[in-house]
């Protein structure tokens, strides 16, 4: 555990949980009754999608004297930081391209481009700040942890600003919302950040390799994430071509999240103390190289 990192992260808990709570009550006075049923149900979804990444078999076990600072840690900075650092980057992209006429890919650049940045600095961050974060696969936990959070209250305010925006109806606009954000790819910011923070993991906890295999592996997997995140939000305007784009995306990311997942449960019961080689990436049935 770098003392540096774990003092970094106390003080982004501290400004993510600020920038949260800011966010939670600007949706509550937005619409203050549909704003609170906003609250309950992101705290239902919330509770699920924790329930299902804690039964992975490869998420840190509790041991004693650890603490579960990490998943706080981890929330926080994709609920509050990672908004906080994201809109001074995204505004300013939306207005270029709304005057430079690309208006199909200003949500995408705008969206992609700062958000998946952010939320990749915070998985270095926490996977630096705690002993318990020391296996490849826990980049990809980080990750998916701090897409939660972000998802976390972004649902809360799209929630209250559907019921606002649309024309005829507050109930109506504020359940599109939460159905077209529910049916259509739930787990984006999720399933993006989980994929980026594999490479992470690797880069940071990976033995014998060079600084350039390192890079490769924060770079790739990056752009992995980045690509499904700019493609999501790339707006194709008719409604066909939108449903299938939808589709494809939502059986890639939750294809790759899925096969990250199973050879991550395959390396952490293979682990006793191992350290970790690009070998195991591409071939996982490998036993791990044991630890002089």
């Amino acid at each position: 555990m770098s003392k540096f990192f774990y003092i970094l992260t106390i003080i982004s808990m501290v400004i993510g949980g600020c920038v949260a709570g800011f966010m939670f009550l600007t949706a509550i006075l937005m619409s203050p009754g549909l704003g609170v049923i906003s609250l309950m149900l992101t705290a239902v979804y919330f509770a699920i999608v924790i329930f299902l990444l804690s039964r992975l078999p490869f998420w840190p076990k509790k041991k004693p004297g650890q603490s579960r600072l990490w998943v706080h840690a981890a929330l926080l900075w994709g609920g509050g930081v990672s908004i906080l650092l994201s809109l001074p980057m995204s505004t300013p992209l939306i207005e270029i391209f709304a005057y430079t006429s690309s208006h199909s890919s200003a949500a995408s650049w705008a969206g992609a481009y700062p958000e998946e940045i952010v939320k990749a600095l915070g998985v270095v961050i926490i996977c630096l700040a705690f002993t318990q974060l020391s296996r490849p696969w826990h980049g990809l936990l980080v990750g998916a942890v701090i897409g939660l959070g972000f998802e976390t209250v972004e649902n809360v305010l799209y929630g209250a600003s559907g019921a606002q925006l649309h024309p005829d109806s507050d109930w109506l606009g504020f359940w599109q919302s939460w159905g077209l954000r529910v049916l259509a790819g739930p787990g984006i910011h999720i399933m993006c950040t989980a994929i980026a923070g594999w490479g992470i993991g690797w880069a940071l906890f990976a033995a014998n390799e060079s600084r350039l295999w390192r890079i490769r592996m924060v770079i790739g997997w990056w752009l992995v994430a980045f690509a499904i995140h700019f493609a999501w939000n790339y707006d194709l305007v008719a409604l066909t071509p939108m449903v299938i784009k939808v589709l494809i995306i939502m059986v890639a990311m939750y294809y790759i999240f899925a096969r990250l997942c199973i050879v991550s449960t395959k390396l952490y019961r293979e682990d006793v103390g191992h350290s970790y080689t690009s070998e195991i990436i591409t071939r996982p049935d490998l036993k791990c190289h044991q630890t002089q």
